[in-house]
């Protein structure tokens, strides 16, 4: 039997399978990084599910604690331009 074989790095893979898919992730204007959340709410007999930026999932938890006392609509999006 011939043919190389190739080494796979175990540590290096279960790192890559325990951090967000690289566009979950943000860093803010002081280098800090935020991470992508989910939040799942139920309407209309429905599951549905939206995201949020946070620092921590603590963080998260925080501010959808502050969504729950002055959420509110500000209109309907029509572009998203990546400030990078």
């Amino acid at each position: 039997m011939t043919g190389e074989m190739t080494v796979i790095d175990l540590q290096a893979k279960r790192s890559e399978r325990e951090r967000p898919a690289p566009d979950l992730i943000h860093i803010d204007d002081d280098g800090r990084e935020m991470r992508t959340y989910a939040l799942e709410y139920k309407f209309a007999g429905g599951t549905w599910a939206i995201s949020l930026i946070a620092y921590s999932m603590q963080d998260a938890e925080e501010r959808v604690s502050a969504m729950r006392e002055s959420l509110m609509l500000c209109g309907e999006l029509h572009a998203m331009i990546n400030g990078e």
